[in-house]
């Protein structure tokens, strides 16, 4: 043992002394004979070593200058612009949180905080006013606010009916009709803001992503499901009237649920895609086939986690990035604290700020409330209105008293408190975190549901439309949560799972897990700005090919490279054009925006080139050749062959041997 270490030291000096040798014999070939460099190459310790380690502080500094100058380029200004078609905090959370991110880490030397926000824009209908975390927006309205009351003809009949295909079909349709004004609205507003990227949120936004194509600018979808993006055959939608999760169906059900019930959706959907085609190519887009065609090789973003979701394969241009939680959120009123301090089991309830159910589900519920109560179940509720409520004047106590539901709404019973939209949001999240709130009563929506989880508050579900459903089903399975039925609320069963809500060991158990898995996950919008950001990189390093005919119908290939990545063997001829733009008071993106598109552009995706890096190769293999169906089906075909081959063997050997004993039994009973 002591040998070995021994060896170690020996080659470890002989090193050291090798390396100073050669730098000393470097210093001398490099300052020559003279008597100077002899008595310099005589101080070993000083200047035999030096050549050497200034070679490394030389390297060392221009690796740094040209990293330094890498983050330079590299913090370029970038504009983006956010579409929405409900608009609204709950839906532009996600992509607001990562536009923050974004802005911060270009600008957060150099511009005040409030400056930041003039390279993000909006477009969603309404005013959204200035929030505390994402103040100083710049918004292209595209009409009133988004309210479901005011539409009562396409929203009652969907929050109060069961929610099916159709149900969906009528918000699709008023957003379908309001497509040529919106795309007017998204084509004016990418004019004058010029944006290098679109973050369109997915639901009833197809102006947003045909705008980004007509334009040819880099746009990244958003959502907070991946429902209807990804495909497993296990996976199903309560749209169709199926179980998000079909592990456990039936072989009819999974059959219907697969093949039937879809087959029907794209039934119905197809006249409809037709009419929005229609709509399209009046304004110079091209038609598309289907609603997943134009943003087939583009990056989505799904507001989502594991744990949260039924786990399936997912492609890499999919990527699960919430829950998006914002960084502070506002505070316990001092009105509500004191209710949370004076009372130590509390329900809170909210159904967000669009939904509403019959006046008949407002008095069972606030029966079941009263009735909890009475029970000791809890002691104390905190509901937040959203001024679409239609509470009936009375309600029935389990005594059958009559009680003014006016006196409820006044909080002038004292183990009820209301807060109202018209003093403002109620503070959802620092309510839900309280210790002394134990259960959730959530119409399942996916802001609260994400909410929910990250406070570690177990839910009681009533889902009225749209994802909420899902949600719930999910929620449910994981052990965290109980739906109820909007068309079939019963007092018992709600007071029932309130109270199983909060004892039941096994929830508690469970909500731990969750919580560890939203808090984990609730840093993956870095990861998404990260994504955005590679996109608007990765969309100013490749050519732009356009295609003209000149006039003898000769087709002529033209490439325009980005402003900010100019040609070199071009540089005098670039600079002379910016120089006459900026004469002519015209900048280059002016030019690229306010002029007419090439009269036909050529038919391809641009992020077939952009996003590269994230696109597998069965997408552009075809379905056959994509999912191996040719070689499976020559593989399948040879072991038939192989099978028939053995079986026609085995068949003439054994008939062989037949015909043989056959042939010596006749020959020997003739013989006899």
């Amino acid at each position: 043992m002591v040998s070995k270490y021994l060896i170690l030291v020996i080659i470890f000096l002989t090193q050291l002394i090798s390396i100073g040798v050669n730098a000393s014999s470097s210093s001398d070939n490099i300052k020559g004979g003279d008597s100077s460099s002899k008595t310099a190459s005589q101080k070993p310790t000083k200047t035999s070593w030096w050549p050497f380690r200034k070679s490394q502080l030389d390297n060392k500094q221009q690796f740094t200058q040209s990293k330094i100058e890498i983050d330079k380029n590299a913090k370029e200004p970038k504009n983006i612009l956010v579409g929405s078609f409900v608009g609204g905090l709950s839906h532009l959370r996600p992509s607001l949180e990562i536009c923050k991110i974004l802005i911060e880490r270009g600008y957060k030397v150099s511009e005040s905080y409030s400056q930041m926000y003039r390279n993000v824009a909006l477009v969603a209908p309404g005013n959204f006013t200035s929030h505390a975390n994402y103040p100083s927006i710049k918004q292209y309205s595209t009409g009133p606010e988004h309210n479901t009351k005011e539409l009562s003809s396409i929203y009652q009949p969907i929050f109060e009916k069961p929610y099916d295909y159709n149900s969906f079909f009528l918000e699709k349709d008023e957003a379908d009709n309001q497509y040529l004004e919106r795309y007017e609205i998204y084509k004016q507003s990418t004019i004058d803001f010029k944006p290098d990227l679109l973050l369109c949120d997915l639901l009833n936004n197809e102006a947003c992503f045909d705008v980004a194509w007509k334009f040819k600018i880099p746009s990244v979808g958003i959502s907070s499901s991946l429902s209807r993006r990804t495909f497993a055959p296990y996976k199903s939608d309560p749209i169709y009237g199926c179980h998000s999760n079909m592990e456990n169906e039936s072989f009819i059900e999974r059959f219907k649920c697969l093949i039937i019930r879809p087959a029907r959706f794209l039934y119905e959907s197809r006249q409809r895609i037709i009419s929005l085609n229609e709509k399209r190519v009046s304004v110079g887009v091209s038609p598309i086939s289907s609603s997943l065609e134009r943003i087939k090789n583009s990056l989505f973003l799904a507001d989502t986690f594991f744990g949260f979701e039924i786990p399936h394969p997912v492609p890499p241009l999919y990527q699960e990035i919430g829950p998006v939680m914002q960084d502070s959120y506002p505070p316990i009123t001092p009105e509500i604290s004191s209710f949370l301090s004076s009372h130590k089991r509390i329900m809170y309830v909210s159904f967000g700020t669009q939904v509403y159910t019959t006046p008949e589900n407002y008095a069972i519920l606030l029966q079941s409330i009263l009735e909890a109560i009475d029970r000791n179940i809890i002691d104390g509720i905190i509901w937040s209105l959203s001024g679409l409520e239609d509470f009936p004047s009375t309600i029935s106590s389990s005594d059958e008293t009559q009680l003014d539901t006016s006196e409820i709404l006044h909080n002038l019973y004292t183990h009820i408190y209301v807060t109202n939209s018209s003093s403002g949001l109620a503070p959802q999240v620092s309510i839900l975190e309280h210790a002394n709130t134990r259960v959730f009563l959530t119409h399942g929506g996916v802001s609260s549901c994400h909410e929910s989880l990250y406070t570690g508050t177990p839910m009681l579900i009533l889902p009225f439309a749209f994802d909420q459903f899902s949600n719930a089903e999910k929620l449910e399975e994981q052990g965290i949560a109980l739906k109820l039925d909007k068309k079939n609320l019963i007092m018992d069963d709600i007071v029932r799972k309130i109270e199983f809500l909060q004892l039941d060991a096994r929830v508690k158990v469970n909500l731990k897990r969750m919580q560890v898995l939203a808090k984990i996950n609730s840093k993956r919008k870095y990861r998404a700005a990260d994504l955005v950001e590679f996109v608007m990189k990765a969309s100013q390093l490749n050519p732009k090919k356009f295609k003209y005919d000149d006039d003898d119908g000769n087709e002529i290939v033209k490439e325009s490279v980005d402003k900010n990545v100019p040609n070199n063997d071009e540089g005098k001829k670039s600079t002379e054009k910016e120089s006459n733009n900026e004469n002519s008071g015209e900048t280059s993106y002016e030019t690229v925006y306010n002029s007419s598109p090439p009269e036909q552009p050529i038919i391809e995706d641009i992020y077939e080139w952009l996003l590269k890096e994230w696109i597998t190769p069965d997408t552009r293999m075809g379905f056959i050749r994509g999912k191996y169906l040719d070689v499976y089906g020559t593989v399948l075909t040879l072991l038939l062959s192989l099978i028939l081959i053995a079986v026609w063997a085995c068949w003439s050997v054994v008939s062989f041997i037949v015909n043989s004993v056959a042939s010596l039994i006749e020959g020997k009973l003739k013989a006899d």
